[in-house]
């Protein structure tokens, strides 16, 4: 079983920030770790991977800028 595959709190708080992204405004994956002090924007993209399917997960790009 995948580490993220059952949400906890890193996961809640992710998933938060991602689903306050106005229209129109988009955050790194890094960004958002760092919105509640830590880094891991791998984690973060692993979080949208399993629970992101509801969000706007569009909104959240690579550091480069590009999509996912």
């Amino acid at each position: 079983m995948a580490v993220f595959a059952t949400p906890g709190e890193f996961t809640d708080r992710v998933l938060e920030v991602v689903a306050e992204i106005p229209s129109g405004r988009v955050m790194t994956y890094g960004d958002v770790a760092a919105v509640f002090g830590r880094r891991g924007a791998r984690a973060v993209g692993m979080v949208l991977r399993y629970h992101g399917a509801g969000l706007p997960w569009w909104r959240v790009l690579r550091a480069g800028g590009h999509p996912p």
